[in-house]
């Protein structure tokens, strides 16, 4: 029961649908409800709700990445239903790099989902480690790669 009103208050406050319903101390999670009762934590029960649906990600996407030494290389990322039920990736790197990685779903973390890469043909490929990946709108991602030290080597962005 105690579920069910902080979804409905959620809504009702998101919306602006009744009069009297008013979020208070935002940074809280705090809503006001008729009653004079607090729901707090509406972010939990509202999360699932509010960020991207996982399955956004689907599709083929492109884009460049500028290197260290000024070059620009194609980057194409390919995000597919896997049989287990979620989803694979491919990522392939263009020109100088030239290089091929597979990723395997690693969880999701603050908000970016993560796949562990393994390269596929060497080169360039075998210091990577993992990418997190960001849904900007439906026809842009963000992302970031990693080496297999957890260290940034690369941010950028690819479109549909």
């Amino acid at each position: 029961m105690y579920r069910n009103v902080r979804k409905a208050a959620l809504i009702v406050a998101l919306l602006g649908l009744v009069p009297g319903f008013r979020m208070v101390e935002p940074a809280k999670n705090l809503v006001w409800l008729p009653s004079g009762l607090i729901a707090e934590n509406i972010a939990l029960a509202s999360d699932e709700a509010l960020k991207p649906d996982k399955s956004a990600l689907i599709g083929n996407w492109v884009g460049q990445v500028k290197t260290k030494s000024g070059d620009l290389v194609s980057v194409k990322i390919r995000v597919y239903k896997k049989g287990d039920g979620f989803v694979g990736l491919e990522m392939i790197y263009g020109g100088k790099r030239s290089c091929t990685l597979d990723g395997e779903y690693a969880g999701e973390l603050n908000g970016a989902y993560r796949f562990s890469l393994t390269s596929r043909n060497g080169g360039y490929c075998d210091k990577l480690g993992q990418i997190s990946m960001s849904i900007d709108s439906d026809t842009r991602i963000s992302y970031v790669v990693t080496n297999t030290n957890g260290q940034e080597v690369e941010r950028g962005s690819v479109n549909k």
